[in-house]
């Protein structure tokens, strides 16, 4: 922990700290984690705070890790924004470790993108590997060792034949020795059932991985769009830079996308000779017709500001294509301007594609 506050202090330029410092920063972040005092909405209005986006709750958020850091030092205040800024990602960062939260990862990522960035690329990079091993995770099969075993059913079975051989039914009674067979035979039987649905959804995840892969595979082999209804070899740079995250969202089995998506969005760009310039968001957005917009499901209440393509499309099925309208919108509801975010076709891609798993996460 020492050492990461230490590299991030150095990148983010803040100067007059020492080895004292970066210890006790260490200790706070650690009690804050292990007393698990703050809520997971406050964590999350902590994020949303390092993306630009203040609520009422933000300040007590805020002054509540100030007065942890006053705890080892009594000369910590969060005027320093850019120091508060950084131990507030290493807390974030040191919550999605911990709680495998992926949806906090995914909206520093997505802020990256359209220049809402954390003060030291190192944390970037953290919450990237947090989201990474995620998708990993997601896909991991797992084969159970245990085995189905034999309850002896059979034995207590021909146990009870002999000793009500000859007997009225009325008159039978069951020994002892049958009754702890039949606790037995259930006690084993219910270890088979738990190893039988282990195994279950073993196989469930091993047929959605297997699915993801073929539908993906085919996709990409017959190079055809559905979101477009053409072949990628004749859609502009624009046309798949909307296109390709939309059907890989499709094609998806989880929340997060393959972990190979970047490389297919790479890929695909490369082949058909589409790299190009960069551009601004409203230029991408004219290829945005209403169907395609409305194609999408989405959940358009609590859409943020690290989405901005998502916003557009919200934004487009509330006042239609008219340039004028949606952008206007998209400025005054979300704060974003489309023509001063610029991205080439490749990096709007993988934007988008990020901004449909974090939509995943949060509805």
């Amino acid at each position: 922990m020492e050492a990461l506050i230490k590299k991030c202090y150095k990148e983010a330029g803040i100067l007059g700290a020492n080895a004292l410092t970066y210890e006790n920063r260490s200790k706070t972040i650690l009690r804050i984690s292990e007393q698990e005092e703050i809520t997971e909405e406050s964590y999350h209005l902590i994020a949303r705070w390092l993306m630009g986006e203040v609520f009422d709750e933000t300040e007590e958020c805020l002054t509540f890790l100030e007065k942890n850091f006053c705890m080892e030092d009594r000369e910590f205040s969060i005027k320093d924004e850019k120091e508060m800024q950084v131990l507030s990602a290493i807390v974030l960062l040191n919550y999605c470790q911990n709680k495998k939260e992926v949806t906090i990862a995914l909206r520093i990522l997505c802020g990256h993108g359209i220049e809402k960035r954390l003060p030291c690329v190192s944390l970037y990079y953290e919450f990237l590997d947090v989201v990474e091993n995620t998708r990993i995770k997601y896909r991991n099969i797992e084969t159970t060792e245990g085995k189905i075993k034999s309850v002896g059913l059979k034995e207590l079975k021909t146990s009870i034949a002999e000793s009500r051989k000859d007997l009225p039914d009325e008159e039978y009674q069951y020994t002892t020795e049958q009754l702890d067979m039949l606790l037995n035979i259930i006690e084993i039987q219910e270890q088979n059932i738990k190893t039988l649905e282990k195994k279950k959804r073993e196989l469930q995840n091993q047929v959605a991985c297997h699915r993801e892969e073929s539908n993906v595979l085919w996709w990409m082999i017959n190079e055809w769009s559905h979101t477009y209804k053409k072949a990628f070899s004749e859609m502009s740079a624009e046309e798949m830079a909307i296109a390709i995250p939309l059907e890989l969202n499709n094609k998806s089995e989880y929340k997060l996308l393959p972990y190979s998506a970047e490389r297919i969005v790479s890929n695909l760009f490369h082949k058909f000779g589409k790299e190009s310039e960069k551009r601004c968001l409203s230029d991408y957005i004219k290829y945005v017709n209403e169907d395609i917009a409305e194609s999408l499901d989405m959940n358009e209440i609590g859409i943020e500001k690290v989405q901005p393509i998502l916003g557009a499309f919200c934004c487009i099925r509330k006042c239609g294509c008219e340039a004028a309208a949606w952008k206007g919108m998209l400025n005054k509801k979300y704060g974003s301007n489309a023509d001063e975010i610029v991205l080439t076709p490749i990096e709007f891609a993988n934007h988008f594609c990020l901004e449909l798993e974090l939509q995943n996460y949060l509805h």
